[in-house]
């Protein structure tokens, strides 16, 4: 059962953020912001805008588990150069205390509520996006990697805000990778286990497997990028799910392992953001 509080969400524009600027130059500004959760605690967070007039597209982004919101800070840079402006979360286990968050396979509740944490944070950080006077509220974008592509997908089934996705390295069941994977790390994880707490760690997260969602991700188009040699995701696991996915659709393989250093991948990904933000004027006959 999909959680009441993810179903009964009401986007309203964010009371009490704090905003601390920390640079600007000719091009952008990037500032700190703490926006209040709609769940418990702070979100902190990076919003890079670029300095000019008119309204931009915007693009919301989520780190790898175990990164933080520093992890896409130079790509929000080199966005902002092109006129796109970007906020950069911590996912609730980046945080700092008291507003630290993490999960466990050992313990699932804390695993379930992580889930719940998490998506009603990127929809309230949506609202943020959306409260801001100079963004175009129609070209909003989402960017995930590894763990964030797999919440990324979460969204597209539970708001229609993102106007194009670009999943990085995303696992479509997080809950059967651990149950099943033959990949060593999976493995590794399951020797600490009993097989009831397995089992009790596939009830209480298998809704939240990414696979289900994306297929409401329509009309967004969703842009995957997977790594060749990539020691957790298979070809069949990226494909199922690309498959999955409701079109209009891409995919692409890199060379590249699991923390997905292609500076190739960065390029594409931006030059399609850019695509679908400016798209040519139609020609004339």
């Amino acid at each position: 059962m999909v959680a009441e509080e993810l179903v009964n969400y009401v986007s309203s524009v964010p009371v009490g953020v704090e905003i601390q600027p920390i640079h600007e130059n000719l091009s952008y500004r990037v500032a700190e912001v703490f926006i209040p959760s709609p769940k418990s605690g702070k979100i902190p967070a990076y919003f890079v805008e670029p300095i000019g007039t008119g309204r931009y597209p915007a693009v919301l982004f989520l780190h790898p588990a175990v990164r933080n919101k520093d992890h896409f800070l130079e790509d929000a840079r080199k966005l902002a150069r092109m006129g796109i402006a970007s906020l950069l979360i911590d996912a609730p286990m980046a945080r700092p205390d008291p507003w630290r968050q993490v999960g466990s396979l050992a313990e699932p509740e804390l695993e379930r509520e992580l889930y719940i944490q998490t998506l009603l944070d990127l929809r309230r950080s949506l609202d943020f996006i959306e409260s801001q006077k100079n963004i175009d509220p129609t070209k909003i974008a989402f960017v995930g990697q590894n763990y964030g592509a797999s919440l990324g997908a979460l969204l597209a089934g539970h708001d229609k805000r993102i106007h194009s996705y670009v999943l990085i390295g995303g696992i479509p069941n997080l809950s059967q990778f651990w149950e099943k994977s033959s990949r060593q790390i999976a493995v590794k994880a399951r020797e600490t286990m009993t097989p009831e707490q397995i089992q009790k760690y596939v009830e209480s997260t298998k809704e939240f497997a990414a696979v289900h969602f994306i297929k409401h991700a329509a009309p967004a188009s969703v842009f995957f990028q997977f790594a060749k040699w990539d020691n957790w995701i298979t070809k069949a696991m990226a494909l199922q799910f690309y498959d999955a996915s409701s079109s209009p659709k891409r995919i692409r393989f890199y060379d590249a392992d699991h923390n997905f250093s292609s500076p190739e991948a960065k390029l594409e990904y931006m030059d399609w953001l850019k695509q679908k933000f400016f798209p040519p004027p139609p020609v004339s006959n």
